[in-house]
């Protein structure tokens, strides 16, 4: 017994560095795995998911009031509105600004120079008015264009329109482009008139199209009240006649 003591003293050690190596192999094995397998996620897997992620957004959006109508003592309309298109741009996402600017300006006949000019001049905004309240055949023009989604679109405005422009003029006044009562009842009834505008959240697909219409309960929209007057336009015309 004492002959094999010292042999087993003297294998007791290598036996354990073996072991203790082959266990530093698995565990620096398994972290090899671990680091190729998150590095695999990060480039194949990762930017999958990242595309899934960006196939859908939520825009926030603000809803315009409609403007309340005028009309006479007799419900007659003296001034309402039309819902109508606005076109604007993001100049810092157009590829080709000068070619979109030309290809517009044609559409909506505007002097390419001077949209050329105005988008060169805010090439690093996200919103840029190009023309205010279009028709729908200028719309559907510019649909053709197939400019990429998130560099253009539409908003709903709306056109004050006057069915009776030769009664009292003066009386019912005028509303300008951005909706701001000027003269008669246009500018001193605006508050009741003009509404109060709200928000809504758009859930869109990576092409930009509306998959669902989020409406903010906190800011709905208020639309514009109607205003009736003691005038009657019939006789009104007839008096300036």
């Amino acid at each position: 017994m004492r002959d094999q003591e010292p042999i087993a003293h003297s294998l007791g050690p290598n036996a354990t560095r073996r072991r203790a190596a082959a266990g530093a192999f698995v565990i620096f094995g398994l972290f090899g795995i671990l680091i190729a397998r998150l590095t695999s996620l990060h480039l194949t897997n990762g930017a999958e998911l990242q595309r899934m992620a960006s196939r859908q957004r939520v825009v926030r959006e603000e809803v315009l009031p409609r403007p309340g109508d005028i009309v006479d003592r007799k419900g007659r309309l003296l001034a309402t509105s039309i819902e109508v298109r606005s076109l604007f741009i993001a100049p810092k996402k157009l590829k080709q600004p000068r070619e979109t600017a030309d290809a517009l300006a044609n559409i909506l006949q505007l002097n390419p120079t001077t949209l050329r000019q105005r988008i060169e001049a805010n090439s690093d905004k996200g919103f840029l008015w190009v023309k205010r309240r279009i028709s729908d055949e200028e719309a559907n023009q510019v649909r053709t264009l197939k400019l990429p989604t998130d560099s253009w679109g539409f908003r709903t405005e709306y056109r004050r329109f006057y069915p009776q422009p030769g009664c009292a003029p003066q009386v019912v006044g005028l509303r300008d482009l951005d909706g701001n009562g000027r003269g008669g009842i246009e500018a001193s009834r605006d508050a009741l008139l003009r509404g109060k505008a709200g928000q809504r959240e758009l859930l869109q697909d990576a092409r930009g199209h509306v998959l669902q219409v989020l409406t903010d309960a906190g800011h709905p929209v208020r639309h514009g009240e109607n205003v009736t007057l003691t005038l009657d336009a019939y006789l009104q015309l007839h008096a300036e006649r």
